[in-house]
């Protein structure tokens, strides 16, 4: 059973001027199956409260609903392992993270011994995309992919910008994981959730499932009209834990996230009793990295920094943390989406990508958590859907509420519903792959019989992809779609484009993202390797007695 919040029992007793009317009616504008919404204010919860519905059965969505907070987690890795640093078993950047976790290696010796935690944490060093996709879902250890890195290209200039990357948090963690001798997971919770009493708080889809039946489903969407109708798609929970959990599976509800949020205000207090480390959690929160500069809005400051699993901004002159960038429609024009349908356009990596930049995202939930440090003001939001203005725009009209700022800006409800119409807009012009998928040319069959395609293919950095083929496959037009794709977490069926080139929809538990696969033929005659494109091109050699090389 869940254990109750301290919060939960406290009755907002100054309610934002008008703010659930508000929230109400823009919660359907902006086409949002569930959300909550909890205020903090000077150590005051003015406001908490649930709209829509939870799942499929139309259960209300509540404050204490319990809702994965994707990127944020970032956030609480960080303090994690500043815990570690002030207990001196390890140091932000003196020393590299190789010393603690020595089967991290890189192609690049020198820069293997030059990359500290504030390196990893600050995002100053990115895997390549389709690194990250292969290890999203993957069923090998952290430590399995950890040694794998030494295959990857990486530029070994380190820049002043984000160069974000979900893999080096999970490096930052398990490093972290074998300072301490317990598993990362344990480390966050005995140095963090439960010091601070966060007891609806932890880790994996699963284990939310278990924690409590008030847990948000997942939903999808096709189009804005669909979402303003409420016409959703319930989506399942991803029932496999991610293996870079360090940067982005975790789950919470408002109310534990308002909670963390005053911790960090107050530098590790709570209650008034010092719990943790003042200095580590600070250094959490000074730049390291530029996240976003170039002109602005009037409301914000010349740029937006990284720290360590915080954005650092300020919003008409009063300093916020959180982790997001501040203009929704800027990002929605800035997505690439790879997509055959409009069942889901946006890969999942593209997802994580920007995870850092609209708050903290997973597939079929979204997070926003904003903290103004100088006003002692925390605003928490959850939902059951990817992307959706209202969930990021509404952290600034509360500031504007609670702090008694000047109007500039309809952030609710004009930008908050504009902003999401753009984005389903994008999701339709991405719908059919343009730009992704080379133009028909008809009558070209396979080059060779579908069984040559069947084996095992294996690339030294991402691993190993299996071809298969139906027992049911015959040759002829319609055995061409009977082979079958499997790797990077996902499996698809293979829809034969020409010659050798075949269309996948890479299909995950919450939805399909397209990729492409064409077989290579060998000066032998054979099929010797099959490039696919998934975020990037990438070779995998074939495996078998005359196919034993890999390549890097």
């Amino acid at each position: 059973m869940m254990q109750t919040n301290t919060l939960d029992s406290q009755t907002p007793s100054k309610p934002l001027t008008d703010l659930h009317n508000v929230i109400e009616k823009c919660w359907v504008e902006c086409g949002i199956p569930g959300m909550s919404v909890a205020v903090l204010h000077k150590g005051e919860l003015i406001f908490a409260e649930g709209f829509g519905k939870r799942n499929e059965q139309g259960d209300p969505f509540e404050p204490m609903t319990l809702c994965p907070i994707g990127s944020q987690t970032k956030s609480f890795t960080a303090a994690a392992i500043g815990e570690l640093v002030a207990e001196g078993k390890l140091d932000w950047d003196t020393k590299p993270v190789s010393k603690y976790l020595p089967e991290f290696e890189l192609k690049d010796p020198t820069l293997t011994s030059q990359l500290t935690f504030v390196d990893l944490l600050s995002h100053r060093l990115a895997v390549d995309n389709c690194a990250e996709a292969a290890f999203y879902r993957c069923a090998e250890s952290r430590p399995e992919i950890i040694q794998r890195l030494k295959h990857a290209d990486l530029n070994s200039k380190l820049g002043t910008k984000v160069n974000y990357s979900n893999m080096m948090y999970t490096v930052a963690g398990e490093a972290a994981a074998r300072v301490a001798g317990m598993s990362y997971e344990d480390v966050v919770r005995e140095k963090v959730i439960r010091p601070l009493g966060l007891n609806n708080t932890g880790f994996s889809q699963t284990e939310m499932r278990d924690q409590s039946p008030n847990h948000a489903m997942p939903f999808s969407v096709r189009s804005f009209e669909d979402a303003q109708k409420g016409d959703f798609n319930a989506e399942k929970m991803d029932e496999v834990y991610m293996t870079y959990a360090p940067a982005g599976d975790m789950y919470s509800n408002v109310l534990d996230l308002v909670k963390w949020g005053r911790v960090v205000i107050k530098g590790g207090e709570l209650d008034g009793k010092q719990v943790l480390n003042k200095e580590s959690l600070q250094e959490t929160l000074k730049p390291q990295t530029i996240m976003q500069g170039g002109r602005r809005g009037p409301e914000y400051a010349p740029m937006v920094n990284y720290g360590l699993g915080w954005c650092i901004d300020s919003y008409k002159g009063h300093a916020n943390h959180r982790h997001g960038k501040d203009q929704f429609e800027e990002e929605i024009m800035t997505l690439k989406y790879h997509a055959l349908n409009c069942h889901h356009t946006l890969t999942l990596l593209a997802l994580f990508a920007h995870g850092a930049k609209l708050g903290g995202i997973v597939w079929g939930y979204s997070c926003g958590l904003t903290v103004f440090p100088d006003d002692d003001l925390v605003v928490a939001v959850l939902s059951n859907l990817v992307h959706n203005g209202l969930t990021h725009y509404l952290q600034f009209h509360i500031a504007d509420e609670v702090l008694d700022l000047p109007k500039t800006r309809s952030w609710i409800p004009d930008l908050a519903i504009q902003g999401t119409k753009g984005y389903y807009e994008q999701v339709v012009k991405g719908s059919a792959g343009e730009g992704k998928v080379p133009e028909l040319i008809e009558n070209r069959p396979p080059t060779h019989p579908l069984a040559s395609y069947v084996g095992e293919y294996l690339h030294s950095l991402y691993g190993t992809v299996s071809v298969t083929m139906d027992e049911t496959g015959v040759e002829g037009k319609q055995g061409l779609d009977c082979l079958s794709f499997s790797g990077f977490g996902f499996s698809a069926k293979m829809k034969h484009h020409h010659f050798d080139l075949f269309l996948m929809t890479l299909s995950d538990p919450s939805g399909t993202n397209m990729a492409l696969a064409t077989f290579r033929i060998g000066a032998d005659g054979n099929v010797e390797s099959v490039v696919v494109d998934y975020e990037g091109k990438s070779e995998f050699r074939k495996q078998g007695e005359t196919k034993e090389s890999t390549i890097a």
